[in-house]
């Protein structure tokens, strides 16, 4: 398709369009602009890896795995040297305050007894996985048992905590300690990481058009590029701050506060924002939240049997987001929509179904570029052929530049 055929298909749907927009504007920059600030996915994952000290796992092939997953792998390895490492800090906080506590055993052996045993785990310290000094594993080991793993017999009348092993600690219970907590917090490094992203001005006249003629954005990318380079304020529907920080479902960026999400301009995050770290979606399980909360928001029970939500008639959806997806044609571009885009395949195959048992006529188009993208495989045609929508083939050029400003020439 030509850049003049492109523009002329966006000016005759502009009425009911909304884009969906990736991370292809900023692989836009890093490789037509030379742009040297930004990492794609891949070197993400490597900036991930490299942080939290996974060195076993490989390079990420480019073939067999995909995004999520490898963040999945990453995850386990560094769970599990962490686990290593707590035990190892355990066991020298023991030995170290059994060393300094013979004295206090010996003078008070005919008082009460002591459980002491390092091997079999009888009691439990859980460190910060630091190697301490020796005075700090002391104070540490002796604040812990003291408060917690003390057992003597309630004969003698002193007070009884149970005596459990390392092992037995809840998963969430390890979480709470040291340096296992540091991968859940790495959520809030990716801020770190997007916080200074920005978009150079050849955005400017795609942006200028959306925003005169009110159509929505829908971003899957993390950072605020977008909504900077216009100075938009992020602004929230519904203020339920756990839904907020988890799922922003409701939260978009605009000059104002909006009325209707499918009828007006407003930037929205579908994968989650930086702004709110815990809202990143990334892994499996981040996936499948997501996934079962837009489906408790999109179906309702109908008897034994579920059906879809009249989304106008829902608070909860109306102000979303998701509201767009359904109620909006969807000009796809810079988004791999690749196997590892699971909420976003599913989505379109439920939008797909609405569009049939709803009699509506949504339609929806994919670009590809044909000079830099790699062949289309033949699963992926047949999956946006078959939820409706069209492949289009354009240049990289026409579709980041020459499109956009030929289409305001002629507004």
């Amino acid at each position: 398709m030509t850049c003049n055929e492109l523009a002329t298909l966006i000016l005759k749907n502009q009425n009911s369009i909304a884009f969906l927009v990736g991370n292809g504007i900023h692989n836009y920059e890093i490789g037509a602009k030379g742009v040297k600030d930004k990492v794609n996915w891949n070197e993400l994952l490597e900036k991930i890896k490299k942080e939290y000290d996974v060195n076993s796992l490989g390079k990420k092939p480019q073939e067999g795995i995909t995004n999520p997953e490898y963040f999945d792998l990453i995850e386990l390895l560094y769970i599990q040297q962490e686990l290593v490492k707590e035990r190892e800090a355990f066991q020298k906080s023991i030995a170290l305050y059994i060393e300094n506590t013979k004295d206090l055993k010996q003078q008070n052996h005919n008082s009460f007894e002591y459980s002491y045993s390092v091997k079999s785990k009888e009691e439990k310290i859980v460190s910060d996985t630091s190697f301490y000094s020796e005075n700090e594993s002391l104070i540490k080991a002796q604040s812990f048992i003291n408060e917690r793993v003390f057992s003597v017999h309630e004969d003698f009348g002193f007070p009884h905590n149970k005596v459990t092993t390392y092992d037995q600690l809840s998963f969430a219970e390890k979480l709470q300690h040291g340096e296992l907590r540091k991968f859940y917090l790495f959520k809030r490094n990716l801020k770190e990481y997007f916080k200074d992203y920005s978009l150079q001005d050849w955005i400017l006249p795609f942006l200028r058009f959306v925003s005169k003629e009110q159509i929505p954005i829908l971003t899957t990318n993390y950072d605020e590029a977008l909504s900077k380079k216009m100075d938009l304020t992020r602004h929230c529907k519904i203020h339920n701050l756990d839904s907020q920080y988890t799922f922003p479902f409701e939260t978009y960026f605009s000059k104002t506060e909006i009325e209707y999400p499918w009828r007006e301009f407003a930037i929205w995050h579908i994968n989650g924002l930086a702004y709110y770290p815990q809202s990143i979606k990334i892994g499996y399980l981040d996936y499948a939240n997501m996934f079962n909360e837009i489906r408790n928001r999109l179906y309702i029970l109908h008897g034994t049997s579920e059906k879809f939500t009249l989304i106008k008639d829902k608070e909860t959806l109306k102000y979303t987001w998701i509201s767009i997806f359904f109620y909006r044609d969807l000009f796809i571009w810079g988004v791999g929509l690749n196997e590892d885009e699971y909420v976003l395949r599913w989505l379109l195959v439920e939008r797909a179904k609405y569009n049939i048992l709803t009699h509506k006529s949504l339609k929806g188009w994919y670009v590809h570029l044909k000079d830099i993208d790699s062949p289309m495989t033949d699963g992926k045609k047949m999956f946006l052929n078959t939820v409706g929508i069209k492949i289009i083939e354009v240049n990289s050029h026409d579709l980041h530049e020459g499109v956009w400003q030929q289409i305001m020439n002629k507004l």
